[in-house]
């Protein structure tokens, strides 16, 4: 996935940092992280248990 909701806003990949945490655009708004290296960037969701933690705070 390329977009997700940073700050309320529709946010592209390349335009965050790597680990940077987001919600899904979409339906299920589920917590995501900005991965990637030096070819390629994307949106992954987190685990189970790191969505926890986050929700938590």
């Amino acid at each position: 996935m390329k977009y997700a909701i940073l700050d309320g806003k529709l946010t592209h990949i390349s335009k965050v940092k790597k680990g940077t945490i987001a919600r899904e655009f979409g339906y299920s708004d589920q917590l995501v992280i900005a991965v990637g290296g030096r070819e390629r960037k994307y949106w992954k969701y987190l685990d189970v248990k790191r969505t926890r933690l986050y929700q938590a705070a």
